[in-house]
């Protein structure tokens, strides 16, 4: 077999003509001649690579995987931009951002969830809590005022919250008469007590209510007909002797309107 001749190395050459040189020299064997057939057509050692890439290229085009842009079709940037950020909102609302080479199942250091994920499941739970607790509180203050919790359930049509709001004022309302020892302020807050559990009952119920309120505002003059009583030893004065007589008179007049518990 007959040595294949060797260009001689020339330094001063340039890289264009190396390019050529070696175009000129290249031995293809007959797996590239079939590649290059399909490819760029039949051999012809006038054209040069470059002349095939420009034509064809020897990679088949394929689909961007982010897009579904057709291949071999003119394309739209403005359009593939917009495709593109919304990819990546897409990708940004997704659960799990963190991109990972090999999936954790330890469950030890998954990334937490989007803040809006559980919101609305959180939310219920805690109105839940909030609603189970105030029916507590209300029960409290309903036994306070000496009546039962299950009496006044279906008397007003009130939420948990309103009906809650509306006892703890009616408290509030009954402790500043037992403190005041002035007739007149007594009397008023007598009648704010009424006009406002009242408007807040349900039609069919609203008697029942008065008699109930009725029913407090006795109690609450005894008491502090008990209270004076228990100071007479020390000695009363005009005010509080003058305390007695009012108070007596609400006590009277109440214990005769009013029935007992129901």
């Amino acid at each position: 077999m007959a040595d294949q001749s060797i260009a001689p190395i020339n330094p001063n050459i340039s890289g264009q003509k190396e390019a050529v040189a070696g175009n000129q020299s290249i031995a293809f064997t007959s797996t590239d001649r079939k590649l290059i057939e399909e490819r760029g057509g039949e051999i012809n050692k006038a054209r040069s690579f470059k002349d095939i890439f420009n034509q064809k290229g020897l990679a088949a085009k394929v689909e961007n995987e982010e897009t579904t842009v057709e291949p071999g079709l003119d394309v739209d940037i403005q359009e593939l931009a917009k495709r593109k950020r919304d990819h990546a909102q897409m990708l940004s609302n997704s659960p799990v951002k963190a991109v990972r080479d090999k999936i954790d199942t330890s469950g030890g250091n998954l990334p937490p969830p989007p803040a809006d994920m559980n919101r609305g499941q959180d939310e219920e739970v805690k109105e839940d809590l909030e609603t189970a607790d105030i029916g507590k509180k209300t029960a409290q203050i309903v036994k306070e005022l000496n009546m039962h919790p299950d009496d006044i359930v279906d008397k007003f049509h009130l939420d948990e919250k309103d009906l809650y709001n509306l006892v703890f004022k009616i408290k509030d309302l009954h402790l500043k008469r037992l403190l005041t020892n002035d007739r007149k302020e007594y009397l008023e807050l007598t009648d704010i007590i009424k006009k406002e559990t009242v408007a807040a009952a349900k039609p069919e119920a609203k008697e029942w209510i008065e008699n109930r309120l009725n029913l407090l505002t006795l109690s609450s003059s005894q008491y502090k007909l008990k209270l004076l009583d228990s100071l007479k030893t020390m000695g009363w004065s005009d005010e509080q002797r003058e305390s007695v007589k009012w108070l007596q008179q609400i006590a009277d007049k109440y214990s005769k309107e009013t029935r007992g518990p129901e």
